[in-house]
C-alpha cells in the first residue's frame, strides 16, 4: 500500500471534551496494566471507550510520571472495514507507529519495502522485521487499535495473535471493541498479561452522575457516557417521554442502542427540520436516555 493512500486522520488521537466526565479510576487501571502485553476494553457502543482512551493519553502526556514510564509515547489507529486486509491493515499500524517522531524517519521502511512488493512475503515474515525494529527501540509505545469491532478478518485477528505471542517488552497494545475480537486470549489471562475492562467496569458510579448535579439515577451505571452531558437539560428530557413512548414501537432497542440515539431517529423519521434546533435534541437525547434506562435497554 503506498504511503500516499494513507489517511492520516485515521492517526490523530481524538480530542478529549471539555464536558466529560473525568474517569480517575478506570485511568488509574489503565496505567497499572502498562506492563502486560495488553489491554481489551470490550462494551457495546456509548459507554464512552474512545473517550476514555483520549482523556487516558491526555493524562499521560500531562503527568507522564502517572504511569511510572516518562518516556511513554502512543500510536493511534482509528479503525474501518478497509483494514480487513491484512496488508493494509499492517501498512496503517506501521503509519501510525511512524507518527512516533523518536523511531525515526527510517523506522519500518524495511517492512514497508516488503509489504509493497509485487509478491509480499507472508504476513509473518513483515511481523517479524516490525518485532525486531520495535526491540531495538529504548522507550515503552502504546498502540491503540480503536473500534476493532469493524474488522472481520482472520488474517488480521493471526496477526494479532502473532503480535501478542512475540511482542517486544517495549510494545504495549490496546484493543478497542463493542465485542471480544478473534483472538485467544485464554494463554494471555492464564499468564496475567491482559487487563480487561468491560460494561460493567465502564458503567458509570452514583459520583459520576454527580459531576453532573443529577439525583441518584441508573441511567449512568448503564453506560451511555457519550451523551451523558445531556441531561443537564433534565426537565426539558422529562417533558419528552411521551413523545419517546411513541417511538419505542418504531425502533429496536436494541437497533437505538448501536448508533447514536440522536441521529438514528431523525435518520429513520427524516422529520430533521422540525428536530434542527439544539433545544430540541437535548430533548430527544435526554428523554431517550431516561426512558431507555427505565427499560434496561442497556442490558440488550
Amino acid at each position: 500500500m503506498p504511503t500516499q493512500d494513507i489517511l492520516y486522520t485515521k492517526l490523530y488521537i481524538p480530542p478529549t471534551r471539555p464536558d466529560m466526565v473525568p474517569r480517575l479510576r478506570l485511568i488509574e487501571r489503565l496505567n497499572n496494566g502498562l506492563h502486560r502485553k495488553l489491554t481489551l476494553i470490550s462494551a457495546p457502543a456509548g459507554f464512552g471507550k474512545s473517550t476514555l482512551l483520549s482523556e487516558w493519553v491526555q493524562a499521560l502526556r500531562s503527568d507522564p510520571e502517572a504511569s511510572k514510564n516518562p518516556k511513554l509515547e502512543v500510536a493511534w489507529l482509528s479503525l474501518d472495514e478497509g483494514e480487513n486486509d491484512p496488508t493494509r491493515f499492517l501498512a496503517y499500524v506501521i503509519a501510525a507507529l511512524k507518527q512516533i517522531n523518536r523511531l525515526g524517519a527510517d523506522f519500518g521502511k524495511s517492512s514497508m519495502t516488503m509489504l509493497q512488493s509485487p509478491q509480499p512475503p507472508p504476513i509473518e515474515t513483515i511481523l517479524t522485521s516490525l518485532i525486531n525494529e520495535l526491540a531495538a527501540v529504548s522507550h515503552k509505545i502504546i498502540l491503540v487499535l480503536d473500534d476493532y469491532q469493524r474488522l472481520d478478518s482472520p488474517s488480521v485477528d493471526n496477526s494479532i495473535d502473532f503480535l501478542l505471542e512475540n511482542l517486544p517488552q517495549q510494545l504495549h497494545i490496546v484493543l478497542s471493541s463493542w465485542d471480544d475480537p478473534q483472538v485467544p486470549f485464554a494463554r494471555l489471562r492464564a499468564l496475567d498479561q491482559v487487563t480487561e475492562l468491560r460494561a460493567s467496569d465502564l458503567r458509570f458510579t452514583s459520583s459520576g452522575g454527580r459531576t453532573y448535579g443529577l439525583p441518584d439515577l441508573p441511567l449512568w451505571k448503564a453506560g451511555w457516557e457519550a451523551t451523558l452531558p445531556t441531561l443537564r437539560y433534565g426537565v426539558i428530557g422529562v417533558l419528552a417521554l411521551p413523545f419517546i413512548s411513541a417511538l419505542s414501537s418504531w425502533f429496536p432497542c436494541r437497533t437505538i442502542l448501536r448508533g447514536n440515539p440522536v441521529e438514528t431517529i431523525f435518520a429513520r423519521t427524516g422529520r430533521t427540520r422540525k428536530l434542527r434546533s439544539q433545544s430540541s435534541r437535548h430533548a430527544l437525547s435526554a428523554g431517550l436516555l431516561l426512558a431507555e434506562a427505565d427499560q434496561g435497554c442497556a442490558q440488550a
